[in-house]
């Protein structure tokens, strides 16, 4: 049997499931871009606006936060897209 108190907190996971998969496939906004780029400066310095700006212009019409993620995450060495990711999370874009 499962309580009440555990239904809500599956419902609350759901929820936030269902946000951060929808935030993934929406267009990036310069608060967005603005977020990521301060993530990734945290990693690999002040080139961060520039591989930014490039993956977007790359990008184009594609340019959701899923895809711009896999593209900068490319770019990266495996220890790098974990500390990207980890300041990504914090920031509440992953």
């Amino acid at each position: 049997k499962i309580s009440a108190l555990d239904i809500e907190k599956i419902l609350r996971d759901v929820a936030q499931w269902v946000l951060r998969a929808s935030q993934r496939q929406q267009q990036i906004t310069p608060e967005t871009a603005g977020a990521i780029i301060e993530c990734l400066t945290q990693v690999v310095g002040p080139v961060a606006r520039v591989m930014v700006e490039d993956a977007l212009e790359d990008l184009e019409q594609q340019a959701t936060l899923s895809n711009l993620l896999s593209n900068l995450a490319g770019q990266l060495s495996p220890e790098r897209v974990q500390q990207f990711a980890r300041y990504l999370h914090e920031r509440g874009l992953t």
